[in-house]
């Protein structure tokens, strides 16, 4: 029998193997490929170890049949479910919930004001770790490094970049090393490393404005460092957001500790919310 003619009428209960192969190629011709099609409706990768299985797109105990265009590939966590025909979206199978639960890298976010000891942080803590900020961008060829704020915008749009980038050829950790003082500074930094399945720290390192000022090595002016300091001061970060604050004086070698205080959002703020 002609393979496009193949099971029409017929009800019996066939497995995979028992359905000729030119019916099965027919299948992936209309498809476009082989491939479970309700993974795909979820924008999710079948894992190579999860075997594909024939379903019928109308139930045998309905009236559907073995033609082909009544069969559409499934991998065995849909097929075996089956209340993907009750529902009007597709359930997401328990190995690909699985799969999310696990981190696909660590995004470090350090927030402080110049002189607090971020870049000294990020190179004791997260050795090895891709460090990206505003700070190259300063710098010159001789080493020197030289402000000017007329760049800075730029130099954070460079940061981001560089960010998304890295994220995209999934490199970890990656510590972003610069002031990031309001949630304005962070949420594309956030929204990022969420989106891609990152877990995300932010760490804010916190110390003395005068004894930042006298240390910071970009010659920040004495008045730049306390208006930052009053601004990181009064800034909240949503709850949800793992975050934990450390001192870093001179004389203080206090282990982190939580961020307990509290936090007014219970959504995901807006920049309008600051």
């Amino acid at each position: 029998m002609n393979a496009r003619q193949w099971g029409r009428g017929d009800r019996r209960r066939l497995t995979t193997k028992e359905i000729p192969a030119a019916v099965l190629a027919l299948v992936d011709e209309r498809q476009g490929g082989r491939f479970c099609v309700l993974c795909r409706e979820l924008g999710i990768e079948t894992p190579s170890e999860e075997p594909l299985q024939i379903d019928h797109r109308q139930p045998l105990s309905e009236g559907g049949d073995n033609h082909h265009l009544n069969l559409r590939w499934l991998c065995r966590a849909h097929n075996c479910g089956r209340g993907s025909r009750k529902e009007a979206e597709p359930r997401t199978p328990t190995w690909a919930r699985k799969r999310r639960e696990e981190p696909e890298g660590l995004v470090v976010l350090l927030r402080g004001i110049p002189g607090a000891g971020k870049s000294t942080y990020a190179r004791s803590q997260f050795p090895g770790a891709v460090v990206l900020g505003t700070d190259r961008y300063f710098s010159r060829p001789d080493g020197s490094y030289r402000f000017e704020a007329s760049r800075l915008g730029a130099a954070h749009e460079a940061c981001l970049r560089e960010f998304r980038a890295a994220v995209a050829q999934a490199r970890t950790p990656i510590v972003v090393d610069k002031c990031n003082l309001t949630w304005r500074a962070i949420e594309p930094y956030v929204l990022t490393a969420r989106g891609a399945g990152y877990e995300l720290r932010v760490v804010t390192l916190l110390a003395d404005p005068a004894t930042c000022w006298r240390r910071n090595q970009h010659d920040v002016p004495r008045d730049k460092v306390f208006e930052l300091a009053r601004i990181l001061d009064g800034v909240r970060l949503p709850a949800w957001i793992p975050t934990k604050t450390v001192r870093t004086e001179e004389a203080a070698a206090a282990p982190a500790v939580e961020n307990a205080r509290p936090h007014p959002f219970r959504h995901w703020p807006t920049r309008e919310d600051l």
